[in-house]
């Protein structure tokens, strides 16, 4: 956990005329554990909701995506995709799910459903919104 806190404490800064948002996105690359598939997955998403709901920070987005299109279209399942409007969030998140016993529980069931080889953690900046 003080791994996940000092990358949730480093602070990216943006230099030029504006700076920009810079947010936190997580990524893992998962296949499905034998026996196990998409329905499985999102049944058990319904349970991360209920646990997510339950916790003080909210400011946690997560997607489960699944390739359309790719150079190597048998590298993963799924991609379980999130994404934090902040780094001090990311942190509180990171810490109040992983400390709590039912996001532990959680995690440890996700990690028997799936053969995650695939994690990075990524910073997004927008680059362009349309005019409204």
């Amino acid at each position: 956990m003080k791994r996940v806190s000092m990358v949730a404490a480093a602070l990216a800064l943006t230099f030029g005329m504006q700076a920009q948002a810079q947010n936190p996105v997580e990524f893992w690359g998962c296949k499905f554990a034998e026996s196990y598939e998409m329905s499985d997955l999102m049944a058990h998403t319904e349970e991360f909701n209920e646990i997510a709901d339950s916790l003080p920070n909210r400011q946690y987005n997560a997607w489960v995506m699944t390739p359309f299109f790719a150079n190597n279209m048998s590298a993963v399942d799924f991609w379980w995709v999130g994404a934090w409007d902040s780094n001090t969030n990311m942190g509180a998140g990171f810490d109040e799910f992983f400390a709590s016993e039912e996001g532990a529980a959680w995690f440890a069931k996700y990690q028997e459903m799936t053969h995650c080889e695939m994690h990075t953690l990524m910073t997004s900046t927008q680059v362009y919104q349309p005019p409204q």
